[in-house]
């Protein structure tokens, strides 16, 4: 039975949906929804008209750009199959360029790959990074946007409670009393912050990579050939280190193998004690005085051998004596 190929995927709105991809339409909606009633609605006229004209671009901007890039297929077009150079797909069986690479959850090969975006639940390439990066720039914009209206809110409902407390009353469907608006603004202050923070993070990290002229892709292949050689450098460091402990060991025992073998084979110096000779007669005729025999040549200099250079003389005259 043949194994059944994985479904190539055209888009970010072919099922199944990530669930990412669904918390960042949550996302999308509670930014609209904050930004109506507690933000737009509170306001009297002509600042609510003001601010819901710059909050509809903004949010039209992040939904649009975010649309085309999870719309558009970034497929490679495969025109590179008649040239030798490239790449070659071992999946989809074809040569690509040197850019492409194949998209795992997507199955495909994508042109100019950058990552696959899980919020958007599609591939990221040269067909709709440039919607990518607007998605993101349009989406800090508006992050900031709604983080300066809840900060003047904020400041509004405690310098001036009383007046807020007549905007809120003027909304008849919320019956929100000031505390409660208080801390519905908190709330919604703190869920802006993060998005923006990490939006933001996001955007400056692609900034530096179109700087760079890099692409996620590449950007971490990088960073894994650096992580892989300092490990590979790292293990070599070790490996001489204990190959330098092993022989130092292996000397140690060396050495002391051969002071023990020399110390099993060695016999103890025993110090001969001086052996004195039989009193020589005297021949006739030669009279042999202390002061004659003690005459040598190393008389009247000091020898470092002390007793032992002069019995030596005495036994030499002696000698010659006899013969």
């Amino acid at each position: 039975m043949s194994a059944t190929l994985p479904t190539t995927r055209k888009n970010g709105l072919q099922c199944p949906w990530h669930p990412y991809q669904i918390l960042s339409y949550i996302v999308y909606l509670l930014f609209i929804v904050g930004g109506v009633i507690l933000l737009g609605m509170p306001l009297p006229l002509p600042y609510d008209v003001a601010f819901f004209v710059v909050f509809a671009v903004v949010v039209a901007a992040v939904g649009v750009c975010a649309m085309v890039t999870t719309v558009v297929n970034p497929a490679d077009d495969f025109k590179n199959t008649h040239l030798e150079k490239g790449h070659y797909c071992y999946v989809c069986r074809r040569r690509v360029s040197t850019s492409t690479e194949h998209c795992r959850p997507c199955n495909k090969c994508v042109s100019g790959f950058d990552h696959h975006c899980k919020w958007l639940n599609t591939c990221i390439g040269d067909k709709n990074y440039k919607f990518f990066v607007s998605t993101l720039i349009s989406l800090t914009v508006l992050a900031v946007m709604l983080f300066a209206m809840i900060v003047v809110m904020v400041v509004i409902s405690y310098t001036e409670p009383s007046l807020m407390e007549e905007l809120l009353s003027s909304i008849s469907f919320l019956h929100l009393s000031l505390v409660p608006y208080r801390i519905a603004l908190f709330v919604f202050l703190a869920f802006d912050i993060a998005v923006l923070y990490y939006v933001l993070d996001l955007l400056i990290f692609h900034i530096r990579l179109t700087i760079e002229g890099n692409t996620t892709y590449t950007h971490f292949k990088k960073l894994d050939a650096k992580e892989k050689q300092k490990r590979e450098e790292a293990k070599s460091r070790q490996s001489s280190h204990d190959s330098i402990q092993i022989r130092l060991s292996q000397g140690k025992e060396t050495s002391l193998s051969k002071m023990l073998e020399g110390s099993g084979n060695a016999i103890p110096a025993i110090t001969p004690s001086p052996v004195s000779e039989p009193p020589t007669p005297k021949s006739e005729g030669t009279k042999s005085t202390p002061s004659a025999a003690l005459k040598s040549p190393h008389s009247g200099s000091f020898s470092p051998l002390g007793d032992r250079d002069d019995s030596f003389t005495l036994r030499r005259g002696r000698n010659g004596e006899r013969g």
